[in-house]
């Protein structure tokens, strides 16, 4: 249930979408953009994806494929 009333980020979905949330209502509360940031480990899986995308052809059946990312301490 949580899960479900929580948006992309992080915030109370009934609070982000109600009235009050609207700037232009003057409710004592609104929300702005912070960033932008860069997940680096969201970044290089999706570049692993696209270069599996790019390796396996344009009609390929990417149905399910998935990569995961590990984070290396040197």
């Amino acid at each position: 249930m949580i899960r479900n009333l929580t948006g992309p980020n992080g915030e109370w979905l009934p609070d982000a979408t109600s009235e009050a949330a609207d700037p232009m209502a003057y409710s004592g509360y609104r929300y702005a953009a912070d960033g932008p940031f860069t997940n680096w480990a969201e970044r290089e899986r999706l570049d692993a994806l696209d270069a599996h995308r790019k390796a396996m052809g344009e009609n390929a059946n990417l149905n399910g494929v998935y990569f995961t990312t590990k984070k290396f301490e040197y």
